[in-house]
């Protein structure tokens, strides 16, 4: 199952406002929230072809291994940093698989495809 960025930003969020203390009716924990983000980041990270948006994901992912184990040894302000940090580059790569305008109109009407000048252009 391919994760979706929705998802992940869901789950970001969720860790972000609750950790390292999560609501004890949601029956979970640290480990528990980072090994579910872990799996939804290298599930998204399988399906990502352009270099740029899939180092930005690849650096989201490190920052969050440093968040974890921030929040392990109790330093919540570096985890908070790092969880921050880990969320912008999530929405780095996000924006980067932004595509381009296919249709390109000239000033005397004529519309151009341009499908294949835009192949590999980040479009996951």
């Amino acid at each position: 199952m391919k994760a979706s960025d929705a998802e992940i930003r869901e789950l970001l969020a969720y860790i972000l406002v609750y950790a390292p203390d999560f609501p004890p009716e949601d029956h979970t924990d640290l480990a528990g929230e980072f090994g579910k983000l872990r799996a939804l980041l290298q599930s998204r990270l399988a399906g990502v072809a352009d270099s740029a948006a899939k180092q930005s994901l690849q650096l989201a992912a490190q920052e969050l291994e440093v968040a974890f184990e921030a929040f392990s040894r109790g330093d919540e302000a570096t985890a908070a940093r790092e969880m921050q940090n880990a969320e912008r580059h999530f929405n780095d790569f996000v924006g980067a698989k932004k595509g381009t305008p296919r249709f390109i109109a000239s000033s005397n009407g004529a519309i151009e495809d341009r499908v294949d000048q835009n192949k590999g252009c980040g479009g996951d």
